[in-house]
């Protein structure tokens, strides 16, 4: 390249790309929609096998805790008051509570008219008054406790019994986590050798002011039970998140569809026997009596509660549950059956796939995913809302892997291989004023110069690449190496980007053709968000290399300095990490198979980093940083086994660009190393910051003699950068990150990228 050599920026770039898996006859094409499909179908099955398994529910049951607690607040239940027997009230009247006490309790609540009374308290040995009252007053229901076999663990209090209606068991079912999430609506009690229905606590309590109401329960043709129009819907095995739960077929059991955030109005038993409780509270009413004290060990864990909720609320809200429904038609918390479960995960796993696989990049997949997840949620919420519990954890979890299987599909197969037949470089310097035939294969020398054919060659309208696959429908730009272009790619029927080289490539120069299949596939290989890919290569009919990328929208980094000069320090350590993250791969190697089979490490070195090689993508509030142009880099193998030509695609001695070229480029240095890229850095660094250069060469006189380049970055001492105008109050940490960056021996400079990215990601940023 001459001195005087400049490359002109693109209007538009290039970015990664998947690479797409072809062989010589026709094969499996890895981008194929329908594997993309098959490939989120399989993610789907599994996500569906691990949940029969189980190991999805505790998640699935946290997410219907989080559900819960989100929905909007709803008023409290007037028709039913809890007496909460407290640890004020254990300390004044002790524990238990006295008979001759809960007796004068029950009286003032009764004296008030309440339409029912239910005890939460075991009693199956009361005395005097108490148990007297228990036996004659109607309007109480107490409790019992059921054990595994169906019989009495705890039994009622004499003179109550199921028969009359008057017992009800208080046991609620545990989840695995010790949550409880359901109640009973009845079990099999077995009484001696007879066998009878007892209704819950809490279904009882709600039944007897049903009754007042004209409400009474009713089977449904699936053998559930209706109350008025809402059918309580019975839990199976498999009833929304639970899988496998073990179930008994004596007993009823549902979900509780909670009242947040209280079920009703509390009131302790000190205000009753004070007679501090307004009669209207209690008057035609359901009053519940029980313990809350945390010392009485009757708490426990809530879904909607980071604490531990007593029983006696436990049973409010059940009770409230059958009240609104037989009254109000309030929903019970409804579900999906198995069927419709599973095609709601596969329906979203294959819809996610199907837009990954539409989506060109990385980024664009993850955004689908990310949006796809936020619409699942959004619908979770909202049917919880209407009392729907459908499947969230299981269906994000089918999204993500199926997400990552069809990007994998895309995104990893091995760089093309294409095979052309054997071409030939030649070394003589171009000029651009002799005409070139369609069928020359090399320069031609008119009166004793070497005339360009690439020069004379109209790309547009052109077809390249195997079986014609690229046609060229405009130019994007011009660089040193070559032109960029616009093509469509027939095959798949999507525009890229597609760079054709200088270099001619014939028979004669069959060591440079391998050099340019080998740097191709060391580009292909160099996989990073923050490095455009190359996707495809080839030679066109005249010999002239050729690699192909995608189109991508956004500004160089030459753009924006253009038109803004200089940057925040925020944004230029921004953009300076993402470099040093993409130059890390290159610079710490990549393993490649030789021609021979063997393995080889080969480092990259850029070699010709510059704003306008620096890509700034829009993402969202941030921008994704990405280099460009590996087509001048130098690559650094290992081994030498195969005795390749490694004369570079650039042949001369000057590699680069004048402005941001290490002093031993301009040396014409060969063995250049990942610390010319650090120099290069460090320089566009101090540009970023100071919209100048470190030299005080003037910006017009730059372009013209490019020799004033030479004597910077060889001979001139650099300027600190706190000296440039508006760089006054830079930091000492990064004037020294920059000015070690552009020392003038390597030896001077970081010892790697690696150890450029640690300073970078020392410095404090403003907020």
């Amino acid at each position: 390249m001459s001195l005087l050599t400049r490359q002109a920026p693109c209007t538009k770039i290039l970015s990664y790309m998947t690479a797409q898996s072809s062989t010589k006859s026709s094969a499996l094409n890895l981008n194929s929609l329908p594997l993309a499909l098959l490939a989120s179908l399989a993610a789907a099955a599994l996500i569906l096998v691990l949940r029969f398994l189980g190991l999805f529910q505790p998640l699935e049951l946290t997410a219907y805790d989080a559900l819960l607690k989100s929905r909007p607040a709803e008023p409290l239940d007037e028709r039913i008051l809890v007496v909460k027997i407290t640890e004020e009230d254990i300390r004044n009247y002790k524990y238990p509570l006295p008979d001759p006490l809960l007796a004068k309790l029950l009286t003032k609540i009764g004296s008030h008219q309440p339409q029912s009374i239910g005890i939460d308290i075991y009693r199956d040995k009361p005395e005097g008054e108490l148990a007297a009252l228990l036996k004659n007053d109607g309007r109480i229901v107490g409790i019992a406790k059921i054990n595994a076999s169906g019989g009495y663990e705890t039994p009622p209090p004499p003179g109550m019994s199921v028969d009359e209606g008057r017992v009800g068991y208080s046991d609620m079912p545990l989840d695995d986590d010790r949550v409880i999430r359901q109640s009973y609506l009845y079990t099999t009690l077995k009484d001696g050798k007879d066998e009878k229905t007892i209704y819950s606590f809490s279904f009882l309590l709600a039944l007897s002011y049903l009754d007042r109401e004209k409400v009474s329960p009713q089977r449904t043709a699936s053998g559930d039970m209706q109350l008025g129009k809402v059918t309580l819907k019975q839990l199976d095995s498999n009833a929304g998140a639970y899988q496998n739960q073990k179930l008994f077929d004596q007993s009823y059991r549902m979900l509780i569809n909670f009242r947040l955030p209280a079920p009703a109005r509390e009131v302790s038993a000190a205000e009753i026997l004070a007679g501090k409780v307004n009669p209207e509270w209690i008057k035609d009413k359901i009053v519940l009596v029980g313990y809350t004290a945390d010392s009485v060990n009757d708490v426990f864990n809530a879904p909607y509660s980071p604490t531990q909720v007593a029983g006696v609320i436990f049973h409010a809200h059940a009770i409230s549950q059958f009240l609104s429904a037989g009254l109000n038609n309030r929903a019970m918390i409804w579900y999906w059956g198995e069927p419709m479960e599973w095609g709601w995960i596969v329906l979203w796993s294959v819809a996610v796939g199907a837009l990954v696989w539409w989506t060109k990049s990385p980024l664009a997949s993850a955004l689908s995913a990310a949006i796809a997840i936020v619409l699942i949620i959004g619908f979770c919420y909202l049917l919880f809302t209407k009392e729907g519990w459908v499947p969230l954890v299981p269906t994000i979890a089918g999204v993500l892997l199926s997400a990552v299987a069809v990007r994998t599909l895309r995104g990893n197969p091995a760089p093309v291989i294409i095979e052309v037949p054997v071409p030939v470089i030649t070394n003589e310097n171009p000029t651009r004023n002799e005409a070139f035939g369609p069928n020359s294969r090399s320069g031609t020398v008119v009166d004793g110069v070497t005339a360009n054919p690439f020069a004379r060659v109209n790309w547009l309208g052109r077809t390249v690449g195997l079986g014609d696959r690229y046609l060229i429908n405009s130019r994007l730009g011009e660089g040193g190496m070559g032109e960029v272009y616009i093509a469509l790619d027939r095959t798949i029927g999507r525009d890229v980007a597609l760079k054709i080289l200088r270099a001619n490539v014939n028979a004669e120069s069959l060591g440079l053709q391998k050099r340019f299949e080998k740097e191709v596939k060391v580009s292909a290989a160099l996989r990073s968000n923050n490095i455009v890919q190359v996707n495809d290569y080839g030679t066109t009919v005249e010999g002239f290399p050729f690699y192909v990328m995608e189109l991508l929208q956004g500004k160089s980094l030459g753009q924006v300095l253009k038109k803004e000069k200089c940057l925040s320090l925020n944004r230029s350590i921004g953009i300076m990490k993402q470099v040093c993250e993409g130059l890390s791969l290159a610079h710490q190697g990549i393993t490649m198979v030789s021609s021979s089979g063997n393995k080889e490490l080969v480092k990259v070195v850029h070699r010709d980093l510059k704003p306008d090689n620096i890509y700034l993508v829009p993402i969202g509030i941030g921008e994704l940083v990405k280099i460009l142009d590996f087509g001048i880099a130098k690559t650094v193998s290992q081994t030498e086994e195969d005795g390749e030509d490694r004369t570079d695609l650039t042949m001369g001695g000057f590699v680069g660009t004048s402005r941001y070229a290490a002093p031993e480029q301009w040396r014409g240095q060969r063995n250049l190393d990942h610390r010319a890229d650090i120099y290069s850095l460090g320089i566009i660094f101090y540009e970023m910051l100071s919209g100048n250069n470190p030299f005080g060469i003037d910006q017009e006189e730059a372009y013209s003699a490019p020799a004033l380049w030479y004597e910077g970055h060889v001979l001139r001492e650099a300027k600190p950068i706190s000296a440039q105008a508006g760089c006054e109050n830079l930091s000492l940490e990064v004037e020294a990150i920059i000015m070690r960056c552009i020392a003038k021996s390597p030896d001077q400079r970081f010892n790697s990228i690696d150890e450029l990215l640690a300073s970078l990601n020392a410095i404090a940023l403003s907020p």
